[in-house]
């Protein structure tokens, strides 16, 4: 009897495991990439129900996403309408895929050469400057383009 009940409880964990993996797989969205146009944003805000907020300054737009699941996603925008600079943070990960376009594979392989600590992950070259941490229900980061960067943008002012 007692070999039933474990076997049940392992059975439900995993049943329970596997809907939460689910789950976060239908609810993770998609967004601009980084270094390409910003032209997927506001048609992510209407699919996720998400909440759109832009920020206009004269060299650029800060365009933040506030999900339902509480992840906040920040699109840094240049004159021309690319994405420059992408910050992230909330209870689960985004799809840094996604997110990083074709600077997802160099982030990858940084990570897997030991560019990183127990928590966090960082890559640093002249073409793009991405950094994730955290852990379960506190994720946060920052992607950016120097060369891309408009004029009197700092990169410690993308937070």
């Amino acid at each position: 009897m007692k070999k039933h009940l474990a076997n049940l409880r392992n059975t439900q964990n995993l049943g329970r495991a596997l809907f939460a993996a689910l789950l976060l797989a239908l609810t993770t969205p998609s967004f601009a990439r980084l270094g390409e146009p910003e032209t997927l944003i506001k048609a992510e805000a209407t699919q996720l129900g998400a909440s759109l907020l832009e920020e206009r300054t004269a060299t650029h737009k800060i365009v933040t996403l506030d999900t339902p699941a509480e992840l906040r996603i920040r699109q840094w925008v240049n004159a021309q309408g690319r994405v420059f600079a992408i910050t992230w943070a909330g209870p689960v990960m985004p799809d840094l895929a996604q997110l990083l376009g074709r600077h997802y594979t160099a982030f990858r392989e940084a990570a897997e050469r030991g560019h990183s600590t127990r928590s966090a992950v960082r890559l640093d070259t002249p073409e793009v400057v991405i950094e994730s941490a955290g852990r379960m229900r506190a994720f946060r980061g920052r992607a950016f383009c120097p060369p891309m960067l408009p004029a009197g943008v700092r990169p410690e002012d993308i937070r």
